[in-house]
């Protein structure tokens, strides 16, 4: 079971780090470089699977708002926007 509950985490990771690069950057690619790493992790075809639904999952049901926020030190942040 173990096994098991480490490749569930592997994939909420992976889902958290594309809902990361999605806000801040409205691209996802399986090449990039925060990413790649779960390929890895969890081989080729739940990489992809895992990709290719959570990407449309994400492109569907949200929309990215730009610069909906400023901190103190002027680093701007992006929101997600549900549909």
């Amino acid at each position: 079971m173990k096994a098991l509950e480490k490749i569930y985490e592997e994939v909420e990771f992976m889902k958290s780090m594309m809902k990361s690069v999605f806000v801040y950057n409205g691209v996802l690619s399986k090449q990039n470089s925060y990413l790649i790493k779960y390929k890895k992790t969890l081989g080729e075809e739940l990489y992809n699977d895992v990709f290719d639904e959570y990407k449309e999952y994400l492109t569907k049901n949200y929309n990215v708002v730009e610069a909906t926020y400023t901190d103190c030190e002027g680093v701007t942040y992006n929101s997600l926007v549900k549909i």
